[in-house]
């Protein structure tokens, strides 16, 4: 049940959900089947990439891309903002950090089809231009900048601008499209760019004077959801310029990538190349399937292997933003703080988000089943950690482990197969959760299943169910599952990759075994932003997760309402969208969901606010135990404007 309000008060609008299909559907069948059907649709509809926004124009300023889309911290420089419905743009707000955007100008951009300049305030489809100052300091965090515009019609949604610690190059302005017209630049190298026309491969040369290992990343800003589609699907190739006696142009490809290292990471391509002998090299950056758009900017970085990644740096200079809940993730790090982690998320006094001690197991792995704690959850006990050791495939080596209990291991080479032997009770709810520390799928794919002393497979983390339009199965790996056993005995947890086919150093697994604990899960909205016209009522949707059973309330608070902006709860009628067919595994891999509708009313007195205020989303689990903490899920940025069109009422 969802509450809104400080008091708890207001309604109860609950609908189950059926089980979300999830992306990382098994690997390499969902990279045919993508590529498919992104050929398909292309050869469907050839339309552009503004061209893809025709289902309906924007209501709101809405910004499509940034150029250049770095800097080096410390420097200053002048950028391209474009998008729509941007007259009036007024200043640049950054979300964190103190970098400073001022306005120099906005007009609209000559193409076809935008219609006459001079009516840009008018026309909702006219493109319009942004020129912007920015100043970045030189104590900047390095890492990725979200930005905002502001103007007379309320905030925009937001762009990304990257900060780096080394020097910046520009793509030169003249072609350099074919190997022998390539920019050189020096390595390491950092390098900003743009595919602006259909077919392009920028080409970038640089020398090798000695054995050296290389990692190649693009950085871009990747297509969102309508309004907001424009962006670059980058692939990155390495070539090396051999020549023939037909072709003195021609290159021999080394390596090639297209997709990112592990999706739940980043969704941006990156390759590593060990080069054995000197010579010139050439690295091309293009957009997938070819397209190109003055929209589809780029940072192209060429590190020595052993440099942080892109995703390292962000993390590790990351703003201190709220980071949205995910416990659905093979990136997660599970351990003993995980288990606090969780707790903090329950109702009642056991909501204090301790942590649980982390001890390692004997030599031979052996660990004694832990006792739960007082509260049944397992909170009073430490947790046992066990190293799979490579021990071959004999089932006499296998290890032993206890409830609650963290294997770490490696599926190192093709075929490898991890066994564990562990006890359960009758009645004895748990919840099994894998990690990827290093590489995930679709590259490592880890399945793990649990057989009985007869060597039966009880259940895995395979997900199958029916996919959409109820016309095949769709099957996924999982990486949390739950399970309520029905006897007490002994079992097995065979731990090994998806196809067996594949296995190195880097497909490491953590795997947790403990007491299920109910408790909020993801909490999330349909909005990034919200731009309340004085008089008038907004919406927006919050959806909670109750993970693990949890059968509590969630109070849902709204902080920091700009003057004159009141809250309320609401319904609204959901289209039907028929039966939902029967899936019995749902509740096993996905949790239960209820959605709220929030309304925000802006009396027509309520002043108008020249800059955003940061809306403060927060969620707080109740139960018959007592109320848990408050958690912050959403900062909203929030403006109150006169008018949608634009013009402020005296």
């Amino acid at each position: 049940m969802v509450l809104l309000g400080s008091d708890y008060t207001g309604f109860r609008w609950a609908r189950s959900r059926a089980a979300a299909i999830g992306m990382n559907v098994f690997w390499p069948w969902n990279r045919i089947a993508g590529s498919v059907a992104a050929v398909l649709l292309a050869a469907t509809f050839p339309a552009g990439p503004l061209q893809a926004q025709e289902s309906a124009p924007p209501t709101e300023p809405t910004l499509l891309s940034v150029h250049p889309l770095g800097a080096r911290a410390g420097s200053t420089l002048e950028v391209e903002v474009q998008g729509y419905l941007l007259e009036g743009a007024r200043s640049a707000w950054f979300e964190q950090g103190r970098l400073q955007g001022r306005i120099r100008g906005v007009r609209a951009v000559p193409a076809e089809g935008n219609g006459d300049p001079e009516a840009a305030g008018e026309d909702k489809s006219v493109l319009l231009s942004v020129r912007v100052k920015l100043e970045i300091p030189p104590d900047a965090l390095v890492g990725v900048h979200r930005f905002r515009l502001v103007s007379e019609r309320g905030v925009s949604n937001a762009l990304v601008f990257r900060v780096n610690s080394d020097a910046v190059l520009e793509e030169t302005g003249r072609p350099h499209q074919t190997p022998s017209t390539a920019q050189p630049v020096a390595v390491p190298a950092v390098v900003n760019g743009r595919v602006a026309s259909d077919g392009e491969e920028d080409f970038y040369a640089f020398e090798i004077t000695e054995s050296r290992e290389l990692r190649f990343e693009v950085f871009s800003k990747t297509p969102g959801k309508p309004p907001d589609v424009v962006g670059l699907d980058p692939e990155v190739t390495l070539y090396e310029p051999t020549g023939s006696w037909f072709d003195k142009e021609r290159t021999t490809r080394l390596a090639y990538n297209d997709d990112p290292s592990s999706y739940h990471v980043s969704r941006l391509p990156q390759l590593t190349y060990r080069f054995l002998k000197k010579g010139r090299y050439l690295v091309g950056v293009g957009a997938f399937l070819g397209g190109g758009s003055p929209h589809f900017s780029y940072q192209l970085r060429i590190s020595d292997s052993s440099a942080p990644t892109l995703a390292q740096l962000d993390r590790s200079g990351r703003n201190r933003v709220p980071a949205a809940w995910n416990e659905r993730a093979f990136r997660r790090p599970i351990g003993s703080g995980w288990l606090g982690l969780l707790q903090s998320r329950s109702a009642g006094p056991n909501g204090t988000g301790a942590d649980v001690p982390l001890t390692n197991g004997a030599a031979s792995g052996h660990a004694e089943p832990a006792q739960p704690g007082a509260n049944g959850r397992g909170s009073q006990t430490s947790i046992v950690l066990v190293k799979e050791q490579e021990n071959g495939e004999r089932e006499e080596d296998t290890l032993s482990i206890s409830v609650p209990g963290l294997v770490e291991g490696t599926i190192d080479r093709p075929g490898d197969v991890d066994r564990y032997a562990f006890k359960a009770e009758r009645g004895q709810q748990v919840a099994f959760e894998v990690e990827t520390p290093r590489v995930g799928p679709p590259q490592f794919n880890p399945r793990f299943g649990i057989l009985d002393d007869e060597g039966r497979e009880l259940f895995s983390n395979v997900y199958k169910r029916l996919g959409r339009q109820l016309t095949f199965y769709l099957k996924t790996v999982e990486p949390k599952t739950l399970y309520t056993f029905e006897r007490s005995g002994e079992y097995r947890l065979v731990v090994s990759d998806l196809t067996r086919r594949f296995g190195n150093d880097g497909f490491r697994y953590r795997l947790l075994m403990r007491p299920q604990i109910p408790h909020v899960g993801k909490v999330g909205t349909d909005t990034d932003r919200l731009n309340l016209v004085a008089g008038q009522a907004s919406k927006i949707t919050v959806t909670t997760d109750q993970e693990e059973g949890f059968s509590g309330d969630i109070a849902l608070v709204l902080e920091g309402l700009p003057e004159g902006v009141e809250f309320f709860p609401g319904t609204e009628v959901k289209a039907y969208q028929g039966p939902v067919p029967e899936d019995r595994m749902r509740l096993r891999f996905s949790p239960q969901s209820e959605s709220v509708t929030i309304l925000l009313l802006a009396g027509a007195d309520a002043p108008a606010t020249s800059l955003p205020v940061k809306l403060r989303l927060l969620a707080r689990p109740i139960s018959d135990e007592g109320p848990g903490p408050g958690l912050l899920i959403q900062e909203i940025p929030t403006m109150v404007v006169r008018s949608t069109g634009g013009a402020e009422e005296s």
